[in-house]
């Protein structure tokens, strides 16, 4: 609201004033007094109300004629309670008295015209627009919080669009409005006073880039709205047509929130007195908006869709895994979308290229794919076939220099819901690989660290992955979900419990089980030749230290305790003092999850194709996990994986946890084809708990697994809207605890 208005009285002519419904004016009564005035007492007419200010310890209230004294403070204000009908249709009047009883020795008069001027929005969170007689300019988080939440039109409805909506300037579709937030103004009052008033619509010239505003006016056409605020529009005198008591307009976020941006953006309104040079604001009303952040979904929800690379190398087409993978999906009701190579341009990479979430307002959610700065054949994809209606896009590029490795989206993940020391996370916590503190080593992108960030609601932990010669975290973590009460197990990588795992088969007897096993371009190990080799020894437990400092690190920051965290065997070779799978690590292995109901459930899962003596090490893993309630399947050759899916496709277990044995680098890329998941077309479920003013909490948001480096989309669970977060202050870890991992950096 504006500053009180003052308005003073004259006792030689009347005073016109406009008061605006609900908002106090101060009358000043001590500045044109008859002389001998000592007293004074003050009448409204009907729809006027009078209050007296005064200090209780210097003023006696006045008993009988109510005449209060001129020398002490006391203060007059009024207020209107509704729009008046006709100009100066309410009034006030003054009467001044001598110190003995008598007439009144002169009068002031006022004559108040009202007028109902408010913008609202829809700062109670309910998906619909209401007055509001509270504060609108200040934004709380939390289920007892308030204030607008702003979507990001980062979509693009239209086909006829080059780009996302947020870029045009003129409506392309009607179904954009639905991704705008609503505002109404009021403005009820006689016509004639808008003769010598104006209504002006204004926001500060740093939210000019980041917020775009749209009027109605008439009918359903797109002929009907224009582009009233923006980049180029500071600033709009509100075209109000007479009789006209409410307008509609319709907000849009331009940019979703950064470094230099909090979140936070205002729009006003102001009554200005155009009759006066320079012209005076009277009254002003303004609001608040949250902008919506950008939120990344865990990977441990059922798969609804999936994106498949179609590629040619050495080894030939993957068209024979595009057909499986074709059946598969049809069989569970997921939908394949085949990227070709001449778009792909023999980049199988897709889960390094991209990043799938979502952004949510009370009155609309939709997915947005994060495209990352790796910029290789993958480069236009997401924006070519993936932005369109309902699906938005972001992203953020890298100015001076060129991408590294760890600014792949392989090296970006997060977590399912967490508590920590009390604090909850009900969106998860990001997490990013980096060089390890103060090592000077090699770190994703800044602008990409900042925009994580930013979005505040899923406060980014930094591990330490620059170990690794492509430095992602999914080469050696990933998250399982589990039908216990904490929902999930965090799977690491564990040469130890390779070494330990293999130790105990050379005592079982199968010392000689060969790895590599069948494959012509890779040579064949034993497990009595790898417990020998002392560099590969050496290597993973290096390996071993840098992972376990990651482990601390999860545990703290994530809440975990070692009964959530499954050690998954896995070994390590180093070249060039960078890590390197020595067999398919968490990225060909562990991550290999695909929650899709099929199989037995709870059942160990046999190995396929596989000689006994193999088989044993394969059912101790598969019985590590087994109070997972996953399937395991260990694969030899492509063939007999083909036959198991065929096999248990119409079966319904929990999941089934695939891991790739006895395949090189080749054969994998071969067989995995580059999948990512794509966020379906989110709706909403009904609701499973009431948030408190929140009549619906969502279900719909966009996460993915992998199967063979394959992501898979799909619903997530029941999670709480952003807005309601308790705590969203920014935090990020990057803690250092030397101690447990000497001489990793």
């Amino acid at each position: 609201m504006a500053p009180q208005r003052s308005v003073r009285l004259s006792l030689k002519k009347p005073t016109y004033a406009v008061c605006v419904v609900g908002v106090e004016t101060s009358v000043d009564v001590h500045s044109d007094v008859p002389k001998g005035a000592e007293t004074f007492g003050v009448s409204g007419s009907s729809g006027v109300e009078v209050f007296m200010v005064y200090d209780p310890a210097r003023v006696t209230v006045p008993t009988g004629k109510s005449r209060w004294p001129l020398d002490a403070s006391v203060e007059v204000t009024v207020s209107v309670d509704t729009a008046s009908k006709d100009l100066n249709d309410l009034k006030v009047k003054v009467s001044y008295f001598g110190p003995h009883d008598g007439g009144a020795l002169g009068q002031s008069a006022l004559f108040l015209t009202g007028v109902d001027i408010s913008l609202d929005v829809d700062t109670h969170r309910t998906g619909k627009v209401k007055r509001s007689h509270g504060d609108k300019k200040t934004w709380r988080w939390g289920p007892e919080g308030y204030g607008a939440v702003l979507l990001v039109n980062c979509d693009r409805d239209s086909v006829t669009s080059r780009g996302p909506d947020l870029t045009n300037s003129q409506l392309a579709s009607l179904d954009d409005l639905q991704d705008m937030s609503p505002m109404v103004l009021s403005c009820d009052g006689p016509d004639s006073l808008f003769d010598s008033h104006k209504l002006v619509l204004s926001m500060p010239f740093s939210d000019s880039k980041r917020v775009g505003v749209f009027c109605a006016r008439g009918g359903n056409s797109l002929e009907d709205y224009k582009q009233v605020l923006g980049p180029q529009h500071l600033s709009y005198e509100v075209e109000r047509q007479r009789g006209e008591r409410k307008i509609s307009f319709f907000v849009e976020g331009l940019t979703f929130p950064d470094a230099d941006f909090l979140g936070m953006v205002s729009l006003s309104v102001s009554l200005v007195d155009t009759g006066t040079l320079p012209e005076v604001p009277l009254f002003t009303d303004t609001v608040a908006f949250r902008m919506a952040p950008w939120i990344m979904t865990p990977n441990t929800q059922p798969p609804l869709e999936l994106y498949a690379c179609s590629v040619v190398d050495s080894h030939g087409p993957n068209k024979k895994f595009l057909e499986d993978m074709s059946d598969l999906a049809l069989k569970t009701n997921c939908k394949l979308i085949i990227c070709p190579q001449i778009e792909n341009r023999s980049d199988r990479w897709i889960q390094d290229e991209m990043e799938f979430g979502y952004t949510e307002a009370p009155h609309k959610s939709f997915p947005v794919v994060f495209d990352s700065p790796r910029n290789r054949g993958l480069k236009h994809f997401p924006y070519k076939r993936i932005l369109g209606p309902d699906f938005g896009y972001v992203t953020r590029e890298i100015l001076f220099a060129g991408a590294s490795s760890l600014d792949s989206f392989g090296n970006l993940d997060v977590s399912p819901p967490v508590t920590v020391g009390g604090k909850q996370y009900p969106l998860g916590r990001i997490l990013i690989g980096s060089s390890f503190p103060k090592s000077g080593g090699r770190r994703m992108a800044k602008v990409v660290r900042d925009f994580l960030q930013a979005q505040q609601v899923q406060a980014p932990v930094e591990l330490y992955s620059d170990w690794l010669s492509v430095g992602h975290v999914d080469e050696f973590l990933s998250f399982v979900p589990t039908s216990d009460r904490k929902g999930f197990r965090l799977l690491l990588a564990s040469p130890s419990a390779c070494l330990r795992l293999f130790q105990e088969k050379k005592e079982e007897g199968y010392g000689e089980a060969a790895q590599f096993d069948g494959l012509s371009h890779q040579e064949n190990r034993s497990i009595n030749e790898m417990l020998a080799d002392r560099q590969l020894r050496s290597d993973s437990l290096y390996v071993q230290k840098c992972i376990d400092w990651n482990r601390e690190v999860l545990k703290r920051e994530l809440g975990l305790t070692e009964r959530d965290i499954v050690d998954i065997p896995q070994l390590f070779s180093l070249k060039d003092s960078y890590a390197e799978a020595f067999f398919p690590d968490m990225v060909r292995v562990q991550k290999k999850v695909i929650s899709c109901r099929w199989g037995p459930a709870g059942s160990a899962g046999l190995p396929v194709g596989v000689p006994e003596e193999r088989a044993a090490g394969h059912r101790d893993l598969g019985g590590a996990c087994g109070p997972l309630q996953h399937v395991f399947a260990f694969w030899a050759d492509i063939e007999r994986l083909h036959q198991w899916f065929s096999a248990r496709a119409s079966l319904s277990p929990k999941g089934i946890f695939l891991l790739l044995r006895g395949l090189d680098q080749g054969s994998y890329r071969h067989l995995e084809g580059a999948v990512r998941a794509q966020p379906p077309s989110l709706h909403r479920a009904a609701p499973q708990r009431r948030a408190f003013f929140s009549p619906k909490w969502k279900k719909g948001s966009v996460f993915w697994f992998w199967c063979f480096g394959l992501p898979f989309l799909g619903l997530p669970r029941t999670l709480a809207p952003h807005w309601l977060l308790p705590s969203v202050a920014p935090e990020a870890s990057r803690r250092a605890h030397s101690s447990c991992l000497s001489g990793c950096h």
